[in-house]
């Protein structure tokens, strides 16, 4: 059994986590360094009961020595173990979960582990010795550590405590940082010797040589310019040749595209996407991310019951990217902070006119103004016109808006009826039979239906 299913009692081998609703639920990916301590010193405090030893790597060991703290502009909480002490982790189960812990992601074959507390993460490298070449490294999501720096291990006082740290930690941060790791950048990450980092790593080397870089662009631009979309390649045209091979789904709508980081996810698995953005600045970043995709028609127009010019109230998060045609409720920690006009439609308008009749996936994240598009669609429901749905959903215990009824669970299933089941729920793009379970505390728990 994998650490999923022998920690959470999973179905699923492997745990996923949408890092990138969490992103836009936050408005920034920074570390609450308060919080990140709180969990640090738990998490040590919970694994010294099970005589588990851990080291702190990359960014937090980075901060650790460096500044006494995690440094500002990190992600995440970086610790590693060796492979021989993962069952220790599986001992401490009930004492991670009494204090607060939950395991959000593991990587496939286990060797990234990820707990969350307070929704701050702690990232547990799973070490595993390998020969290459006749030299022995440490294994770790896609890199390698040379065995020296993890044969011998020292230690660092953080926070009146103190932690495991690898031998040799100077150098090993001069590979990692550049010999110029004492100078805080913001958003530069660790880089180790896998090949996951040789993007990276060229990257870095051109960004910081400028003969390097002055070379490449006059001689070879047309490398240049590929080089620097790597990355972009290796995250949506190689899903594009995985799926050319594989039948797509035919139709996906996308109530409330924002920015498109979940979109990017799942486009290229159907034939035709049509994705509704109602805020002009997010609808721009989407036709221009989205241009080089036939397949993907992007709409400039809020969805609503009764068509017209409508009010727009948009929030503090994320640079104003997100923001609902309800009001807020001075309740709520997330503000309004403008208001703009915008174009309303009727969705089944919409689909009558573009002679569309049958929806694969149906995906909506509009602030509390789910269940009244959806509703829209009733026919189309009652008929099962609609395969998967998936729609923000308001929490039993919260009340966001003042100016309207705030839909929870039961509206959405008295609306879907004896014709659906729930068959995920969670945060974030949901995966079938994952039961995930949000902070009390959040407006919105995401819900997923699929036809009987």
């Amino acid at each position: 059994m994998t650490f999923a299913q022998n920690f959470s009692g999973s179905e699923e081998k492997y745990l996923q986590y949408d890092f990138a609703k969490r992103k836009k639920r936050r408005g920034d990916v920074w570390l609450d360094r308060k919080i990140a301590k709180e969990n640090l010193l738990l998490f040590k405090k919970i694994c010294d009961n099970v005589e588990l030893d851990f080291i702190l790597l990359y960014g937090t060991l980075l901060g650790a020595i460096r500044d006494q703290d995690f440094i500002i502009h990190d992600y995440d909480t970086d610790v590693g173990i060796f492979d021989t002490e993962v069952n220790k982790l599986l001992k401490a189960k009930d004492m991670f979960l009494t204090n607060g812990f939950r395991l959000i992601r593991t990587e496939n074959s286990d060797n990234v582990i990820s707990l969350m507390r307070n929704d701050e993460y702690i990232d547990i490298l799973v070490l595993s010795p390998f020969t290459q070449v006749f030299k022995k490294y440490y294994a770790c999501d896609g890199g390698k550590f040379d065995i020296k720096y993890l044969t011998k291990l020292s230690t660092i006082d953080l926070f009146d405590t103190k932690f495991t740290i690898p031998n040799h930690s100077i150098e090993l941060l001069e590979k990692n940082y550049g010999k110029d790791w004492m100078t805080p950048i913001k958003g530069e990450e660790a880089m180790d010797l896998g090949i996951k980092n040789l993007y990276r790593r060229i990257k870095r080397k051109i960004k910081k040589g400028k003969y390097m870089k002055n070379y490449i662009l006059v001689n070879y631009p047309n490398f240049y310019k590929r080089l620097l979309n790597i990355k972009h390649f290796m995250r949506t045209n190689l899903g594009l040749v995985l799926f050319k091979f594989k039948k797509k789904k035919n139709v996906l709508l996308y109530v409330g595209g924002n920015v498109g980081d979940e979109l990017y996810t799942i486009f290229f698995k159907f034939q035709k996407c049509y994705v509704f953005e109602a805020n002009p600045n997010n609808y721009k970043i989407l036709k221009n991310r989205f241009k080089s995709y036939p397949n993907v028609n992007i709409y400039n127009n809020a969805l609503t019951d009764v068509p017209g010019i409508l009010t727009l109230n948009l929030s503090g998060v994320h640079n104003n990217a997100a923001g609902s045609l309800n009001k807020y409720s001075e309740k709520r920690h997330v503000k309004m902070v403008g208001t703009i006009d915008v174009i309303g439609i009727n969705l089944y308008d919409f689909l009558l006119e573009n002679k569309i009749n049958y929806i694969d996936e149906y995906v909506s994240d509009i602030e509390g103004y789910d269940f009244i598009v959806l509703n829209t669609l009733k026919e189309m429901l009652q008929n099962r016109k609609i395969e998967e749905i998936t729609c923000e959903v308001i929490q039993d215990n919260q009340t966001p808006y003042i100016d309207t009824k705030n839909y929870r669970f039961t509206d959405f299933n008295e609306l879907l009826n004896d014709n659906y089941k729930l068959i995920a729920t969670g945060d974030g793009y949901l995966e079938d039979g994952i039961f995930n379970k949000v902070p009390t505390e959040w407006n919105f728990m995401d819900h997923k239906w699929k036809l009987k």
